[in-house]
């Protein structure tokens, strides 16, 4: 129905602009006969360019009244294609409300594919040890000043040059799912954006449970070296 009635919109709204054409052409052409100029409004009233419309207007003032209306009838038709595609306008919306909704497991793989690219992009990033190490160190004390609350403990960080990766263990499948929001959300000292996917449920989901961290930190590196540039010596 909502596709149905849209279509019946446009199609009422291209009736009422050829109705409107049609109507200046009428008082276009009384006009013209009765030496008068008509056109001003129907070139207004029509989503032509504006310097085409000027000029219409000025050669009107010079030519006949057959010339007239064979000038308007010329800006007419040239300016209908932008009115109809304004009308029509509706018809991206329309096709996008009509595309298929991603399922449940089609919004995970799309989620998965893109941690994996940014796990590959971590590893592939080559190390910079004046800003890893130091770097390392922050997560480490983090994650030991949060080991209560993460109710985790962090087995590994390893830091490159923009990006690190965090090594998490949890008891259990159930506790790495139900406290991981809490590492994501955390405000750690580095002040990184974070990524994080606890994996699908194991074989023992009560074995403990291990999860990488990703931390993007471009920004924050950025940052932490004009800080450190604008310290004093």
């Amino acid at each position: 129905m909502a596709g149905g009635g849209c279509r019946l919109l446009r199609h009422r709204e291209r009736r009422k602009v050829r109705a409107a054409l049609l109507t200046g052409l009428i008082a276009l052409i009384t006009g013209a006969a009765a030496g008068l100029g008509a056109s001003a409004w129907v070139v207004h009233s029509l989503p032509a360019k504006e310097g085409r419309a000027e000029l219409a207007r000025h050669e009107q003032d010079k030519a006949s009244p057959r010339e007239s209306i064979e000038l308007l009838t010329k800006v007419i038709t040239e300016s209908r294609p932008s009115t109809e595609a304004a009308i029509g306008g509706g018809d991206k919306a329309e096709r996008r409300s009509e595309r298929p909704r991603l399922t449940r497991e089609e919004r995970i793989l799309r989620w998965k594919e893109r941690y994996a690219e940014r796990l590959q992009r971590v590893h592939a990033e080559p190390r910079d040890p004046s800003w890893a190490g130091p770097t390392e160190r922050l997560f480490r004390d983090d994650f030991g000043q949060r080991a209560e609350q993460f109710e985790a403990q962090v087995v590994g960080v390893e830091c490159k040059t923009t990006t690190c990766l965090a090594k998490v263990r949890w008891e259990s499948y159930g506790k790495a799912k139900a406290k991981f929001m809490d590492v994501v959300h955390e405000s750690f000292s580095t002040n990184c954006a974070t990524t994080m996917d606890v994996g699908s449920e194991p074989p023992n989901p009560e074995a403990p449970h291990e999860a990488l961290v990703i931390f993007e930190c471009e920004g924050a590196r950025v940052g932490a070296l004009e800080a450190s540039a604008q310290a004093p010596k």
